[in-house]
């Protein structure tokens, strides 16, 4: 029986399987959030249709047509998960230079 590879693609490449987000793209992204969060797409912590309308709009711009908005939305809860690692790590650490 063959061994099914789990593949990892690059950004610029449309596929069904992953999508790679390189440091540039999450930096596009970053940005697209806090616009729409500043235009008032944010609503009791959750997205706006019309703020997931937006960031698609502008990824797609940024790195190809193939982007979809459960790709933002899994890449937003990764962003999360990152930064409550983080928080915890440095949180009860004062004077940490």
């Amino acid at each position: 029986m063959p061994k099914k590879e789990n593949k990892i693609i690059e950004a610029t490449q449309p596929s069904k399987d992953n999508l790679r987000w390189s440091d540039d793209i999450n930096e596009v992204l970053l940005n697209v959030l806090a616009e729409e969060a500043l235009k008032g797409n944010r609503h009791n912590g959750s997205w706006t249709t019309e703020a997931y309308a937006n960031f698609v709009k502008t990824l797609s711009i940024a790195i190809g047509p193939h982007i979809t908005k459960n790709y933002i939305k899994n890449r937003i809860k990764t962003l999360k998960d990152h930064f409550a690692e983080a928080y915890d790590l440095f949180h009860h650490l004062s004077g940490f230079v």
